[in-house]
């Protein structure tokens, strides 16, 4: 027969081991979505250099691709496709159309990067429901050294994409 000391010492022993393998459970891996980056220029780009335009555009891609549920598909694919579906200039602001050149590219997502004077907008697009979300920042330039500081960078890695 089992004493009441050995019995609570297997109960705590138990409970010990359920909370210890509790703790170092792997999380189940999310699905990565494939993400096509474009640069869009806004119509007053000529109030932003394009090397500023690149560090930006840079800076933000780099946050994404750090996101564990995106996969950004290189941006070089989307200019070579679009080039080949002839996408004239009119055809670009629709979203329908956007969505198109998305499924032609097996991406679940287009993430558009606008860059202002100061500000930027990125809009993530579903190629499926045609739904987006936007996200709006600012950043920065320092005259002297030409460092460009792009802020609400944590904007992107907290927004929420499972529902679009």
């Amino acid at each position: 027969m089992i004493s009441q000391k050995n019995l609570s010492v297997l109960i705590l022993l138990l409970i010990t081991i359920s909370m210890f393998t509790s703790c170092f459970k792997k999380e189940e891996p999310k699905e990565l979505k494939a993400c096509a980056m474009v640069m869009e220029k806004p119509n007053n780009s000529k109030d932003v250099t394009d090397e500023i335009t690149e560090m930006v555009f840079g800076q933000i891609e780099e946050v994404i691709t750090q996101r564990n549920d995106l996969r950004v598909i290189d941006r070089n694919r989307f200019d070579k496709v679009r080039e080949e579906m002839q996408f004239q200039q009119t055809d670009w602001a629709s979203s329908e159309k956007t969505a198109d050149l998305g499924k032609a590219l097996n991406a679940d997502f287009i993430c558009i990067v606008t860059i202002y004077k100061d500000s930027y907008k990125v809009e993530f697009l579903n190629v499926n429901s045609v739904q987006k979300k936007t996200c709006l920042g600012r950043y920065s330039t320092s005259f002297i050294s030409k460092d460009v500081k792009v802020k609400d960078l944590d904007k992107l890695i907290k927004l929420d994409l499972h529902d679009l």
